[in-house]
């Protein structure tokens, strides 16, 4: 009885460590493209179970330089991941959070607001590369802080890239 119990208390301990680390997961880099261009890349590979990705906040170093220098975001697009899973259409949503001044000069987060507002609906696509481009409905100059969010995407261990366009 006490080696079932072992068992079993083994068994639930590595089916918990399982789900764990399940979760997708999302790779970002930065590229300087010519003089006033950055592209933001997040290669994405959903999770093993439910296809989802974390929110994915655009690394300090880089964010530094979007603010410092006056950038804007200017596009996003996404392509599927050649040889990979496609992913099912799904939407794109760019998180800012901005730092806000209270009356008593405590700098506290705002609510994240999705700066694309509801332009990256269906951005994903399963077998098409896809952009906003023209159809990107406010420029302002980065001032907070960026994060990338993947809504409705389901398909387990898709792969994809979505690519920030930044221009001064």
């Amino acid at each position: 009885m006490k080696k079932l119990v072992c068992f079993a208390t083994m068994l639930i301990c590595l089916l918990i460590a399982g789900q764990a680390f399940a979760a997708g997961s999302v790779d970002v880099n930065g590229v300087k493209v010519g003089r006033d261009n950055i592209h933001i890349v997040f290669a994405c590979t959903g999770d093993a179970s439910d296809g989802s990705v974390p929110d994915t906040a655009i690394p300090s170093t880089w964010l530094e330089v979007l603010r410092k220098n006056n950038y804007y975001l200017v596009d996003v697009k996404t392509l599927t991941t050649a040889g990979g899973t496609d992913p099912e259409t799904a939407d794109v949503q760019v998180l800012e959070s901005s730092l806000a001044i209270s009356e008593t000069v405590d700098i506290a987060p705002s609510t994240p607001r999705d700066v694309l507002l509801g332009a990256g609906a269906n951005l994903i696509h399963p077998t098409e590369a896809r952009a906003i481009g023209p159809a990107m409905p406010i420029y302002e100059p980065v001032s907070g802080s960026l994060s990338l969010r993947v809504v409705g995407q389901a398909t387990a261990s898709a792969n994809y890239t979505v690519i920030l366009v930044f221009s001064k």
